[in-house]
Parts: C-alpha cells; sequence; structure tokens
C-alpha cells in the first residue's frame, strides 16, 4: 500500500459529510478553461457515459463537465494529465469506488477538481502519486 506524505492543499479542499462521504469543494483556485470541454451522464452524440473514458479522451488543457443525472457513477477514476474535473453540482454528482480502491487516483500536479461527493473507497477519497495539490480533512 503506498504511503501519502506531504498532501498540501494546492488546487482543493475536502470535507466531510455524514450521509454522503466526501464532498470536493472549490478553493481559491479558479479552474483554466483554455481547452475543450467534453461531457459526461448527457444525451446525444460526443456526450460519455464514463467519467473516466472521457478523462481518456482528454488532453492537457481541456475540462470534464459531469452531469448529476447519471449519478451515481460507479468508477475508480485514474487521472494522469492535467485537466479541470468538474461536477454540475456537488451533492448530487457522486463518484462512488464500489470499495474496490481510490474513487480518484491522481499521477500529476496541475489537475483541478470541483463539485462532486466521493464515496465507497477502501482507503482514501484520492490518491496522489506526486506531491501538493489535496488535502482530506474532516
Amino acid at each position: 500500500m503506498c504511503l501519502i506524505i506531504g498532501i498540501t492543499v494546492l488546487l482543493i479542499g475536502m470535507s466531510v459529510t455524514p450521509s454522503t462521504g466526501i464532498n470536493l469543494v472549490k478553493q481559491s483556485t479558479k479552474a483554466t478553461l483554455d481547452g475543450n470541454t467534453l461531457y459526461v451522464g448527457c444525451l446525444g452524440p460526443g456526450c460519455y457515459s464514463k467519467i473516466q473514458d472521457a478523462v481518456d479522451d482528454a488532453s492537457d488543457g481541456d475540462t470534464v463537465f459531469v452531469y448529476d443525472d447519471s449519478s451515481p457513477y460507479i468508477e475508480n477514476i485514474i487521472i494522469n494529465k492535467t485537466i479541470n474535473l468538474i461536477g454540475e453540482n456537488r451533492d448530487t454528482t457522486v463518484i462512488d469506488g464500489n470499495g474496490s480502491g481510490d474513487v480518484i487516483h491522481l499521477d500529476i500536479d496541475g489537475v483541478y477538481i470541483s463539485g462532486f461527493t466521493l464515496q465507497n473507497d477502501v482507503v482514501k477519497k484520492i490518491r496522489r502519486k506526486v506531491e501538493g495539490g489535496i488535502r482530506e480533512s474532516s
């Protein structure tokens, strides 16, 4: 099991809620919208049904916007590029790790995450291999 040391607040903060797990909330840093926007959970052409599929197709600087209509998303997401991952509503856009690993695993700095409730992971809601970026607080 990886040992997480020195996780600091850089881009987001987190708070625990009794019934829904962890809510990600925006800190003072604003998302940069330099790239394209990929949409998850909507209907129609070009819309993704899984967050990981949109993350895989995104490029550095892109935004993955996740609608709450298809929530909860039962996924374990790995992010290895500098993107913005934005949920429609932090109370209703839920990513559920199904108890099978980290809900979100970040392999890179410069990821902006906001607007989600994360629940049902094994150890941590978000795990980083690199320093900085995320802090879990209760």
